[in-house]
């Protein structure tokens, strides 16, 4: 079975950037958002009912859901996300791919609807930890944007859709406070996930971001970072959507990641460096 990679991290967090860099790998098959389309037709049983017939029919699903498509929550082919309205994205695709949208070798395949799938998870309580324990193809991706710009292009999405009801829980309002308190805590939760099992959960910030990251993150999910793949993917692999942080805005963030007890020192360590 191949490599089933899942992307598992908060909105407008580079996650389309990172899965339309795996997009271009020829091993690697990228479905993106249809989280309801997979839900309805019974794709995440497996979370619940853990056995191998469950995951392969997700897996599979993915695959077969990842041809065609539309922007938005529907989702299909990573082609049709807005990091292939990037100038050189499509035609990086189209010279390392052609005009395939499902692979013909397929050794990984990831899902990019991180957001949501959290909050699912969290609502059933269902821990990414056992799932990964129960399967060994399973593993969990989340890359760490700038928080700011983040919590900037977060509120910003969730005021264009309105909140939506699967993310209440955990963010009750679009405040800033709120938002950020949101964002450190999703990234939290995930590096004590990937403290415990370095070889299921891969994590990696954008200041970060570069060649050996995509090297790094091709090795976990099971496929070969060949020299073409990075030399290509590769320029892509970077953000190039930042913001202007309001003073106050940064003064609370750093508020946040200092509250005593909160965080441990090795965590404070890594995200430091995305907090300015």
């Amino acid at each position: 079975m191949p490599r089933l990679g899942l992307l598992l991290s908060p909105y407008r967090n580079l996650t389309t950037l990172c899965c339309a860099a795996l997009a271009l790998h020829p091993h690697v098959q990228v479905m993106n958002h249809g989280f309801a389309r997979i839900e309805d037709a019974g794709g995440l049983k497996f979370t619940v009912d853990q056995t191998q017939e469950n995951l392969d029919y997700f897996s599979d699903m993915l695959v077969s859901l990842s041809e065609g498509g539309r922007q938005g929550d529907y989702g299909g082919s990573i082609i049709y996300s807005h990091a292939f309205e990037k100038a050189g994205v499509k035609e990086a695709y189209q010279s390392m791919i052609g005009d395939f949208q499902i692979k013909q070798d397929i050794k990984a395949v990831v899902w990019k609807d991180g957001g949501r799938l959290r909050e699912y998870l969290k609502q059933r309580d269902i821990s990414p930890l056992v799932l990964a324990e129960k399967f060994p193809s399973l593993c969990f991706i989340s890359p760490v944007r700038n928080l700011l710009d983040n919590a900037y292009g977060l509120k910003k999405f969730y005021e264009t859709i309105g909140l939506q009801a699967y993310v209440t829980p955990s963010l009750p309002d679009l405040e800033m406070q709120s938002i950020l308190r949101y964002i450190v805590a999703c990234h939290y939760e995930f590096w004590t996930y990937a403290r415990t099992m370095p070889d299921r959960f891969f994590m990696f910030g954008e200041n970060d971001m570069g060649d050996d990251v995509l090297a790094r993150l091709a090795e976990f999910l099971g496929v070969r970072a060949s020299g073409a793949w990075t030399r290509t993917a590769g320029p892509l692999f970077l953000s190039a959507v930042h913001h202007d942080h309001a003073p106050e805005h940064a003064a609370m963030l750093q508020q946040i990641i200092a509250e005593p007890g909160a965080y441990c020192a090795e965590f404070l360590q890594f995200i430091r460096p995305l907090s300015g």
